[in-house]
């Protein structure tokens, strides 16, 4: 068994390991190993020279507690079936923290499949995952956007769906800003961002929606078709609620969305009376002991699962 960091001259067996492990449609994975692998770092074992086993740190720019900081997701976890229980992702994974570490990064987070499995190198909760049905939320607060659209008028007359290009850097600063006085800890976002999130939402037939009010940002999400199924990804607003998501959703033909899965300790609490499941929510390693105060927060980010 050979370990190492992949050089991305060919993905091949990279995408047929992925098509194994997350069974995405071909399209999307099409479009991560054009766009999104070509700047992970990953790593990777091969058996007789074929891929068996691989891990790819995603770039991130987070805001934590108003501060910028860059770090790596990581994702793409996977290992062909008759590799497994043989202690090769230990091995890789322990490999990617080292690297991480001698960057110099605060921490890491990833989404995991089985909790318990990270728990054992040390991973943590860092935020809880609430899965709700659209159809839910509209049967329980479906009035939500129509009673505050009776009560605020003038304000909702100047909501409108504005297209990635209509945005500039000074929106996008300002929308950041405001971010950060609500949620302690989210991905920064800005046009390159969004940029890379349309091109994964076009990938399966969608689009991102940026809801603005007087030029303002209020929202910002993407939605991307599986099955024919309308998925809403990314879903992130100023106000703590899913009004703008309402209105894009109402915009575009009274969409129905499948399930979604919110991030926050905020979120239960602001709608109590929905039913929802655990998601898979957050887990994150410490690799500097002085960063705990970024991530030991209370509203956290506000994401779907792909990210």
């Amino acid at each position: 068994m050979r370990y190492g960091i992949f050089d991305g001259k060919d993905y091949t067996e990279l995408k047929k390991l992925w098509k194994t492990a997350f069974h995405d449609e071909d399209a999307y994975i099409e479009y991560y190993f054009r766009t999104v692998a070509a700047g992970n770092l990953i790593f990777a074992a091969w058996e007789d020279g074929h891929v068996v086993s691989m891990v790819h740190l995603n770039p991130y720019t987070l805001i934590c507690s108003g501060k910028t900081f860059r770090c790596h997701y990581i994702v793409g976890v996977a290992t062909e079936p008759e590799y497994r229980r043989r202690g090769i992702m230990k091995r890789l994974l322990a490999a990617a923290l080292a690297e991480l570490k001698e960057r110099n990064e605060g921490f890491t987070y990833l989404m995991p499949a089985k909790e318990i499995y990270y728990q054992s190198m040390g991973f943590q909760r860092l935020e809880p995952g609430y899965i709700f049905a659209w159809e839910d939320y509209l049967a329980r607060y479906g009035d939500e956007l129509s009673s505050a659209m009776e009560e605020n008028g003038p304000q909702y007359e100047k909501w409108q769906i504005c297209n990635l290009h209509m945005i500039g850097s000074e929106q996008w600063e300002d929308y950041n800003r405001r971010l950060s006085k609500v949620y302690d800890l989210f991905a920064r976002r800005d046009a390159a961002y969004m940029a890379d999130l349309q091109e994964a939402c076009r990938s399966l037939s969608g689009d991102v929606y940026i809801v603005t009010e007087g030029g303002r940002i209020l929202a910002t999400m993407g939605i991307m078709y599986e099955d024919g199924c309308p998925e809403c990804v990314q879903y992130l607003s100023t106000d703590l609620s899913l009004r703008p998501m309402q209105y894009v959703g109402k915009q575009l033909g009274k969409m129905h969305f499948s399930d979604i899965e919110i991030f926050g300790s905020w979120f239960p609490k602001k709608y109590p009376l929905l039913c929802r499941r655990p998601g898979k929510g957050i887990m994150y390693k410490l690799l500097k002991e002085d960063f705990s105060k970024y991530v030991q927060c209370d509203k956290m980010l506000m994401i779907n699962e792909i990210v």
